[in-house]
């Protein structure tokens, strides 16, 4: 399979643009099943691979991990237990009803 790779990333700060992290690469991959080597890939490339790790990439992953983690910590942490806590609670003192809404008549005596 021959194909280019390449990924680039969105700057913030004063000048807003598209940055490459990583550079174009061309490469063939090939994938080999043999009797007598066995199975495998092999990668070949003509040119270097190269990436471009920079203070603005790594401030803008910084920035990702801590907006991913208060998001998490949101969604799953101790404040989002309470609060499916108190939903339950609600639920539970409400008037019992069914899965259309409608409600649920007391039978027991």
């Amino acid at each position: 399979m021959k194909s280019v790779l390449w990924v680039d990333y969105f700057k913030l700060g004063m000048t807003r643009s598209w940055e490459p992290l990583i550079e174009p690469f061309d490469f063939l991959l090939m994938f080999e099943k043999a009797k007598e080597r066995g199975q495998g890939c092999a990668l070949e490339a003509d040119n270097p691979f190269h990436v471009n790790l920079s203070g603005a990439f790594l401030q803008i992953i910084g920035e990702t991990v801590d907006s991913f983690s208060t998001l998490i910590k949101e969604t799953f942490g101790e404040k989002a237990k309470a609060d499916q806590a108190l939903k339950r609670s609600v639920s539970f003192t409400s008037s019992p009803r069914d899965r259309v809404g409608a409600y649920i008549q007391d039978f027991i005596q």
